[in-house]
């Protein structure tokens, strides 16, 4: 646009109004992009005034991430590579130019690291059309790579993800997740550790541990459960089929999961995916998933408890 200033590297810009670092990475306009088309089609006055979705039969033989791509040469069961496009950088620390004195804006070096997940080798396989053994390696996977990459000096947050759908804005179809290691606490993650904080201070007890035993009580918006999970249309959630995936137990991170939990999990995780695909039949339903856990940084948050929400961008 006329007369903003691009980045030349990867930075943190400070937003004064939300009090929130934004990452600024000009590579990002270099992804690949296998979307062939896109399209908005008119949905029944019932469910909603329309429903936007994509085309996602992207040929295999030119997708980086399927078996013979030079990052993937060999056949993998869960692969996990780093970010050719990251915006951030474990060994970004030269000085910055800061603006003058007086001004409302802040600049800082964009640390940290980025990280791709591949969930399967197959390219046309969705979460939900796995086996629930592929989707337990998949859990695995993630909990090796927060205790590898939190360990990391200077790593404050393990932000594990998936984004789903062109309409959230994926470059490839093929199936995959992605993490961001962060040197700060993103101030959605610092707002609701704070939430955490002052109800077990005034209450001495877990947030997430008296809703779990209201929506058991409860049980109207449980939609599945199993020993360990439950997954639920949240009282409060903010969005038209938002579900949040809730341990029973009072764990912190993917660091207190067990094999059973792991693989508890996975069923429950595959059974949201499930839904979301019978949802509206032959349309990629768009979401973004975000796991939610305790920060690496080695302070104390015992009165955190992890959780998973799903976020559908349909209004």
């Amino acid at each position: 646009m006329p007369g903003q200033q691009l980045a030349a590297r990867n930075e943190l810009r400070w937003n004064p109004f939300f009090r929130k670092w934004i990452i600024v990475a000009p590579s990002r306009q270099d992804r690949p992009v296998d979307v062939k088309d896109q399209k908005v089609e008119a949905a029944q006055k019932k469910t909603r005034d329309y429903i936007a979705t994509q085309s996602s039969t992207s040929s295999p033989k030119k997708c980086p991430f399927c078996v013979g791509a030079p990052e993937v040469p060999e056949p993998f069961d869960v692969k996990i590579l780093p970010n050719k496009f990251s915006g951030l950088d474990l060994d970004n620390k030269e000085p910055f130019t800061l603006p003058g004195v007086g001004s409302p804006y802040k600049v800082a070096p964009a640390i940290g690291l980025q990280e791709i997940v591949l969930f399967s080798a197959e390219h046309d396989k969705k979460l939900g059309d796995l086996p629930v053994d592929q989707v337990a390696k998949i859990v695995k996977a993630w909990k090796e790579q927060y205790m590898r990459v939190g360990a990391m000096p200077g790593i404050q947050y393990i932000y594990q993800f998936e984004n789903r759908g062109s309409m959230i804005g994926v470059s490839l179809s093929h199936p995959h997740g992605q993490m961001y290691a962060f040197s700060w606490i993103p101030l959605y993650i610092a707002t609701e550790l704070q939430s955490f904080k002052e109800y077990h201070e005034e209450r001495k007890r877990c947030l997430l541990c008296d809703i779990v035993a209201e929506e058991k009580r409860i049980f109207d918006r449980i939609i599945k459960e199993n020993d360990n999970f439950m997954e639920v249309a949240p009282f409060y959630a903010l969005w038209p089929h938002e579900v949040h995936i809730y341990p029973k137990k009072h764990v912190q991170s993917f660091a207190d999961l067990d094999d059973r939990m792991m693989k508890d999990f996975a069923e429950i995780l595959k059974d949201v995916n499930q839904r979301y695909d019978r949802l509206y039949p032959g349309i990629e339903f768009a979401f973004v998933m975000a796991i939610h856990q305790k920060p690496t940084n080695k302070e104390n948050y015992d009165f955190y408890h992890f959780h998973v929400d799903f976020y559908p961008p349909l209004r």
